[in-house]
């Protein structure tokens, strides 16, 4: 096959290969993961694994776009759903034998692939590591079977749990 082969035509007439929209991407691609729930450095929940799967991790603030936050019995997001965004961080490490550990490591929590899902997908760096490269791939996991019932329509999962508490 020549290089065109399996070139198409992504959001916004992005082209990508293999016909995936400019936003998504193969696992290949990733070299983050995405997180916006209890797996956050920042979260608040009290949740067991949240310092151990920060440790010896990267974190840069990032936002998914086209996608938004439900909160069931944890945290979701539901991607490519309309204009909304997820806040999180897209978390890294020093190597690749040490990314694909935490990767392991998240697959576990996540309960991979029986729980949650998973997709690679382009997030967008906010703050000081937006200077560097404005985006990047990166795995981000979710619940197909989320509860719509609670939806946090500014994306931001540590901002929700701090406005629960404060309304308690």
């Amino acid at each position: 096959g020549g290089a065109s082969a399996g070139v198409g035509v992504g959001v916004g007439g992005v082209v990508d290969v293999d016909g995936r929209a400019a936003s998504e991407g193969a696992d290949e691609d990733a070299t983050h993961i995405f997180v916006y729930g209890t797996l956050r450095p920042d979260d608040e929940s009290g949740a067991a694994w949240t310092a151990r799967f920060a440790a010896g991790l990267e974190a840069a603030p990032a936002v998914l776009p086209r996608a938004r936050l439900y909160v069931g019995a944890y945290p979701s997001v539901v991607l490519d759903e309309g204009e909304g965004e997820v806040v999180g961080y897209a978390m890294s490490a020093a190597d690749s034998a040490a990314f694909a550990a935490k990767l392991a490591e998240a697959n576990d929590i996540e309960s991979w692939p029986g729980l949650y899902r998973r997709a690679v997908r382009r997030v967008r760096l906010t703050g000081a590591a937006a200077a560097d490269a404005a985006e990047v791939m990166a795995f981000v996991y979710f619940d197909p079977a989320v509860s719509r019932d609670v939806r946090v329509e500014h994306g931001d999962f540590v901002r929700f749990q701090r406005e629960r508490k404060a309304a308690t």
